[in-house]
């Protein structure tokens, strides 16, 4: 997990993923907290709410339904205009 001052708990995984990737958190103290995907141009391409701890999965899809091409996606957790957690997910 990548951890920021003991706050918020991400996994990612698989991670390469091919079709599906899981992030599991875990000591969530946010009740707004969401997930915005970027592509590697910066362009949102997704963006998931996330209620308490639980496994959100992401299969590599835009806000439109399309699926994405492999490339390597930047994860960025916000809660409210906080943001608490960036990782980076690769498809291959």
């Amino acid at each position: 997990t990548n951890e920021i001052a003991g706050s918020l708990g991400v996994s990612s995984y698989p991670n390469p993923a091919i079709d599906m990737v899981t992030f599991n958190i875990s000591d969530n103290p946010y009740n707004n907290l969401k997930v915005t995907i970027y592509n590697t141009l910066g362009q949102q391409v997704k963006q998931l709410n996330i209620n308490g701890n639980e496994s959100v999965k992401w299969n590599f899809t835009n806000e439109a339904g399309n699926i994405l091409a492999p490339a390597i996606y930047t994860c960025k957790f916000t809660a409210g205009e906080k943001s608490v957690k960036i990782l980076r997910v690769i498809k291959n």
